[in-house]
């Protein structure tokens, strides 16, 4: 197991050297020693091959540097991590000063007490962002039968490859935007606002968490706790 490896990373070195210099994910099939690329089908984009290849290097007992957690998010966690994701919004330092004033100038105003108007004006600019913080992730737990799955997420110095029950996806470091950690978890931000909430309890050992933080603090920026 250990033999083959180290084999299967030799070719995802090879693989990657190839891509580096020649720029072109085709020549990657045509090297001999990497796979046969027959005639007539598409090639695959340098990031598919390279993720392609730590799937296959993991499959063959993994590199040595790979990281992979198995856990089941529950509803407290998936909660609290959404809310703590919120924090780290671009946006909602502004959307939320912004929509209580407009709530609070519509219930204020004196030209608008003869109309009705304001008032569903107040209570979505007013009520939206309790709704938004506190109940719709509880609502999404709830509804989203994916947020529930037991999933397998490996870490490598490509990105991260996810595998739940019904799905799958590669995710690059390129779109993350940064990794915060907390107490009990850590928080993967991604292009859209969007976080991934990864439990420190998922980590098999302390070496295996170590090993996380040292990947992902060579591609993202990270606000790790001080220890």
């Amino acid at each position: 197991m250990v033999r083959k490896g180290v084999e299967a990373r030799a070719e995802l070195v090879v693989a990657l050297r190839v891509i580096r210099t020649s720029g072109s994910p085709a020549d990657v099939h045509r090297n001999p020693g990497w796979s046969g690329h027959s005639p007539g089908v598409p090639a695959k984009t340098a990031l598919q091959v390279r993720l392609c290849s730590v799937r296959e290097v993991d499959a063959a007992g993994g590199t040595g540097s790979d990281v992979t957690v198995t856990f089941q998010i529950s509803e407290k966690e998936f909660i609290r991590g959404c809310q703590r994701g919120y924090r780290h919004s671009a946006h909602l330092p502004v959307l939320v000063p912004a929509t209580i004033l407009i709530g609070l100038l519509a219930a204020i105003n004196p030209r608008t007490h003869h109309s009705v108007v304001w008032i569903p004006v107040a209570l979505l600019a007013l009520g939206y962002w309790p709704w938004f913080v506190l109940i719709q992730p509880k609502w999404t737990f709830s509804r989203k039968a994916s947020a529930r799955e037991l999933r397998r997420i490996t870490y490598s110095e490509v990105g991260s490859h996810h595998q739940g029950e019904t799905y799958t996806l590669d995710r690059p470091w390129s779109k993350y935007r940064g990794v915060f950690e907390y107490s009990d978890m850590y928080l993967l931000r991604y292009r859209g606002g969007n976080t991934n909430t990864l439990p420190k309890r998922a980590f098999a050992s302390q070496s295996d968490e170590e090993s996380f933080r040292s990947i992902a603090s060579m591609h993202v920026k990270c606000h790790f706790l001080s220890r």
